[in-house]
This record gives structure tokens, C-alpha cells and sequence, in this order.
């Protein structure tokens, strides 16, 4: 692996460039209070050839670490998962990971390095992967004490058909935030079985694309937290048709409806459902799909809980219509890889703004997508 680390204030980025590694590295080995300083590293890397960009020694000194962010730049690819595991002696206070695109042997290996962590609040996965083998044992939880047990955040953004599918166990049962996203026809990724035993459960999302929303319904019979207050669905329709949507709604078993009028959504304060589309509708169009949606969840209208909205997929709409874009003498974006090139995403901001004097660009090896209330 070659890779670059970047001091700013508190935070560590590692990203491919072994000359600036080195200098930063000299920094940490030479002053030993720098370490104690560091609250956030972010380390991006090569599945192969793999080379610790970090000795050991310097990675024990971050020992204040609350924020990491581990991703591949190698989608899915085997990935010496050894060197996270350097962060796990001198970091028991971390708080918030994020794993993406990376390449785990097995779901073991994965589980190991979660419940390493005592103190992790939050935990994002995007994009991983792991072995298929059905007979993969987890970890034994004896010599992991206290593992997830404030773990209460939880970001599945899976790509991985997994065999069998991930249940849900090894995250700990405290969980109150959780956001799935299977991610393109893979609903079988993850076990929905699992939602039962979290009965702390207070926020949840499902994301789910095209036909994919079948897996809605039989997802939400299956939670039983009274602590439940806020759900989200977002249907990634992509270039369908309201038309071919109601269908897929109309298909649904149970019926939306049924499910929500259980005891568990009773103390709901509210239901967002956003449709994206590739691309915005215009206004007309969008309230068409706002009326194809809203009833088959007639008890969230009725009692004035529902909110639909309706959102483009190309992340320009959204930049355009924010006043400061148009003003801006210096501004930085970041653009998803899998939707386009960064001079595709820059380039309309010339029309924009023709007075935009520096603009910074850079690929996003993970979404920063959420639902707000």
C-alpha cells in the first residue's frame, strides 16, 4: 500500500502518497506529545501491496483517537484488515467507525474488529464485504467484555449478497438509530429477523430500490421496540413511473397499512418517505408521485404524521438551489464514485457561478446521506 497521512489540528488523513507519510511519520516518532493530540484519523489504502503506513509505536501513541474512518480503495478486494487492528490497544475510547469497501475474509474477522472497540457508540459499514461460508462462527464473546454495549448508532450501507444473509446479533441489542440500505435488488443482505430484540430501537431507515420495496413491510413486522418515534423509507424509483411504483405497492404483503396500525407504531411522531428519482421532477410531477404514495400508508395521514418528499438523485440539484453556491468565491465539493467523474460534477458549476475563483473536488469513498426531521 502507498499512502499519505495529512496533519490538520486534531485529525489524521492517510490517503496514497508514501513521500508525505513518511514526513508526517518522522513528525509522530520524533515529538511524542502529538500523538495524545490526534481525535480523528482517516486512513484510505490499497488492498495490495500492502504496507503499514503507521509503525506500530506511533500508532500507540493515538491514544485519544474518538473518530476513525478505514475505507479501500480497491472495492471488495482482500484487505489486511491487520493494521486496523493496530488501532484497538491505544484506542478503547473510540467512539465512531466507519468501515467501507473493504474486502473482509469472513464475517468473523469483521465481528472481531467491531467488539475490539468497548466504547463505540457509532458504526458505519459501507459497501464490505466478507466470505460466503454458511458455517463462519463468530467470535467468542467471553474474550470480548463489554462489546457493544453502547453501541447505539448503526449504518448498514451493504453491496454484499451475503450467504446467509447478516443478521443483525453481533451489532448488540442497545441500538436506538439504525439505517439499512441493501443496495440494488440484494434484499436477501440482511437478516430482518434481528429487528425484534431491539427494543431500545428509537430512529429507523430503510432504503430500498425499485422491487426491493417488497421487503418493506415484512422488514417492519418485525420490530417491536415501544421506544419507536421517528421511521424513514426511501425508495430509490430511479427513471420509474408512478405508475409501475403504485403497482409495486399494491403488491405488497402484509399491506403497509396493516403493519402500521400495530401497537409499535402508536407513539410514532412522524413517517418520511422520499422517492428518489435519477433525476428531479419538475413541481407537477412531483406532486403526482405524492399522491401515488400516500395511500397505502393511510394512518400516518390521517393522523398527520406522514411527510413525502420527492428527491433527484444527481447531487447538482440540491447545490444549485442553496443561494451561497451562486455567491461563493471559494467552495469544496464532494462527489459520490459510482454516479460520475469529477469534471462531470464540476463542470455545471462554471454556469453557476462564473465568479467562483477556487474550487476544491475530490471523489467520496462513502456517502454522508442521512434523514433529517
Amino acid at each position: 500500500m502507498r499512502s499519505c497521512l495529512s496533519l490538520h489540528a486534531s485529525n489524521i488523513i492517510l490517503t496514497p502518497d508514501v513521500e508525505r507519510t513518511s514526513v508526517i511519520a518522522r513528525a509522530f516518532d520524533t515529538n511524542s506529545t502529538l500523538g495524545p493530540l490526534v481525535k480523528s484519523v482517516e486512513l484510505r489504502c490499497q488492498a495490495a501491496p500492502f504496507i503499514y503506513p503507521l509503525s506500530v509505536h506511533v500508532v500507540g501513541r493515538l491514544s485519544n483517537v474518538q473518530k476513525a474512518i478505514f475505507a479501500a480503495l480497491n472495492k471488495h478486494q482482500p484487505f489486511d484488515t491487520s493494521f486496523i487492528r493496530l488501532f484497538v490497544a491505544p484506542c478503547q475510547s473510540l467512539k465512531m467507525m466507519t468501515l467501507a469497501f473493504i474486502g473482509f475474509p469472513n464475517l468473523s474477522d469483521l465481528v472481531r474488529i467491531l467488539w475490539s472497540f468497548p466504547s463505540l457508540e457509532s458504526l458505519m459499514l459501507q459497501h464490505c464485504s466478507w466470505g460466503d461460508s454458511p458455517t463462519d462462527a463468530l467470535p467468542d464473546a467471553s474474550l470480548h467484555p463489554g462489546h457493544t454495549s453502547k453501541l447505539t448508532g448503526l449504518t448498514l450501507w451493504l453491496y454484499h449478497a451475503a450467504r446467509p444473509p447478516l443478521s443483525l446479533a453481533p451489532f448488540g441489542t442497545n441500538l436506538t438509530k439504525l439505517d439499512i440500505d441493501p443496495l440494488h435488488s440484494f434484499a436477501s443482505t440482511v437478516d430482518y429477523k434481528g429487528l425484534a430484540a431491539l427494543e431500545k430501537l428509537v430512529i429507523f431507515t430503510l432504503r430500498l430500490t425499485k422491487s426491493d420495496i417488497a421487503v418493506a413491510p415484512q422488514a417492519l413486522s418485525h420490530i417491536r421496540s415501544t421506544s419507536l418515534r421517528w421511521l424513514g423509507i426511501a425508495h430509490r424509483v430511479e427513471e420509474q413511473s408512478p405508475e409501475a411504483t403504485v403497482r409495486q405497492l399494491e403488491t405488497l404483503n402484509p399491506k403497509l397499512a396493516d403493519v402500521l396500525e400495530r401497537p409499535t407504531f402508536w407513539d410514532l411522531k412522524g413517517l418520511r418517505w422520499a422517492v428518489h428519482c435519477r433525476v428531479l421532477p419538475a413541481y407537477v410531477a412531483q406532486q403526482k408521485w405524492k399522491r401515488a404514495v400516500t395511500p397505502f400508508v393511510p394512518v400516518m395521514e390521517d393522523r398527520k404524521l406522514l411527510s413525502v418528499v420527492i428527491e433527484g438523485l444527481a447531487s447538482l440539484e440540491r447545490l444549485a438551489s442553496l443561494d451561497f453556491v451562486s455567491q461563493a468565491l471559494s467552495l469544496s465539493i464532494t462527489h459520490r464514485v459510482e454516479d460520475q467523474t469529477v469534471e462531470e460534477t464540476v463542470r455545471p458549476l462554471d454556469a453557476l457561478n462564473p465568479n467562483l475563483q477556487e474550487l476544491l473536488a475530490r471523489p467520496a469513498f462513502w456517502d454522508l446521506r442521512s434523514v433529517s426531521w
